[in-house]
């Protein structure tokens, strides 16, 4: 009498692993689709359409002071990083507005992914932010998150009132 009980136990064991690896293998799979835990997912996508728009700036470390510090006009800089949705979503948007303001408004945009100490140093702690500078100082508040484009519209009209 004690083999079927064992035997019925035994079952039950391999039945709950094989969920278990079940669950793991679904975990995983919505892991990958999702762009979870892959930093680096579309970068080549992302960072090629960036490039080769000629009304946006890729900043790095290296050409930052030449771009910004040295910058008369006011200066759009988003901090963003392939793999945020958000950043994606508002990146046609920011694409946009440096058409539309092409020589009143200098855009920028600065892979956080590349760039962590440029990050670090502007305190970006979410992404997308916005930082509006001029003669290289920052001259207005962070925007963070999608902001829409009538409301960017109006903070850059603003900007370009202060002389």
């Amino acid at each position: 009498m004690n083999q079927p009980t064992e035997q019925k136990s035994n079952s039950m064991s391999y039945a709950w692993v094989g969920l278990l690896i079940g669950f793991g293998i679904i975990a995983l799979v919505v892991w990958e689709n999702t762009g979870a835990g892959v930093p680096n997912r579309n970068r080549d996508w992302d960072h090629d359409k960036v490039e080769n728009n000629p009304a946006v700036v890729v900043l790095t470390s290296a050409n930052w002071k030449r771009e910004i510090a040295e910058g008369s006009a006011p200066i759009l800089v988003d901090f963003w990083a392939p793999w945020c949705g958000p950043c994606r979503k508002v990146a046609p948007t920011i694409e946009k507005l440096a058409v539309d303001y092409a020589g009143r408004v200098k855009v920028c945009k600065v892979n956080v992914d590349d760039n962590q100490e440029m990050a670090n140093a502007f305190s970006i702690s979410a992404i997308p932010t916005l930082l509006i500078f001029k003669n290289g100082k920052r001259i207005a508040d962070p925007i963070q998150g999608v902001a829409s484009e009538a409301q960017l519209t109006r903070i850059l009209d603003k900007v370009l009132q202060i002389r």
